[in-house]
């Protein structure tokens, strides 16, 4: 069951009686989390944040679903408005920096310890499918991690039928965003081309880049903690 998938994650990980900012789009996933998190009650204050960029249709319809949600659930609310009009930069990757800035800042001024945001298994597959085609470096093969910093991920590791059968099985209501269908952005070709036909044809490499992606992680962790323990024999000094 998510409810206890994610309820158990989070009383082995961080304290009781936090205070959290939650990312909800209006899309399912945020919908899902904002319900789990709400019936767990974990925090003493969850504060919900959207962010509508303007890009289609269902974009006002997102925000006042979220809106209504806050009402419904006694969640602080609050909606910020962004605009991207260059066309030649990366949409995705600009709104991502934007809404990861303004969630930082919003949780450093008004003491929040987490950031949760929906992310689940089937992104963190693209992720790794994307950093695997470009080639990148071993860091980047860790993909979405769980835990960065204070931004929290619970549904990570779970499925996005598995979201959807919690969605229906419990009523939610949610708002489509029309963009995912866009496959002028990469993810969207991913997921509706290219992993359906790696499904097909060979599945084995989804399984060798979550493998390798646990190998990665381990070695992170082997650095770092290296680090930590030898660091104070390499700096000496620290000034402005």
């Amino acid at each position: 069951m998510i409810r206890k998938h994610i309820q158990e994650y989070l009383e082995k990980h961080l304290k009781k009686e936090i205070n959290i900012v939650l990312s909800i789009s209006g899309g399912i996933d945020s919908i899902v989390l904002l319900d789990i998190l709400n019936k767990i009650n974990l925090s003493k204050r969850l504060t919900l944040i959207h962010f509508n960029y303007k890009t289609n249709k269902n974009s006002n319809k997102a925000e006042l679903l979220c809106k209504q949600l806050s009402y419904k659930y006694a969640n602080k609310f609050i909606s910020e408005t962004i605009r991207i009009t260059d066309s030649s930069v990366n949409f995705e990757s600009v709104a991502r920096d934007i809404r990861y800035n303004k969630l930082s800042s919003y949780a450093k001024e008004n003491n929040i310890d987490y950031i949760f945001t929906a992310h689940h298994r089937n992104d963190l597959i693209e992720t790794l499918l994307m950093k695997h085609f470009d080639k990148s470096d071993w860091i980047s093969q860790i993909g979405i991690r769980q835990q960065q910093g204070n931004i929290i991920r619970p549904m990570l590791d779970i499925t996005k039928d598995r979201i959807s059968v919690y969605a229906k099985k419990n009523k939610l209501i949610w708002v489509e965003d029309l963009t995912n269908n866009n496959l002028k952005y990469r993810r969207n070709k991913l997921r509706k081309h290219i992993i359906p036909q790696i499904l097909k044809d060979n599945p084995e490499l989804l399984k060798k880049l979550i493998d390798n992606r646990i190998n990665c992680m381990n070695k992170f962790n082997r650095t770092k903690e290296w680090i930590n323990k030898n660091i104070s024999k390499y700096i000496l000094e620290i000034n402005s």
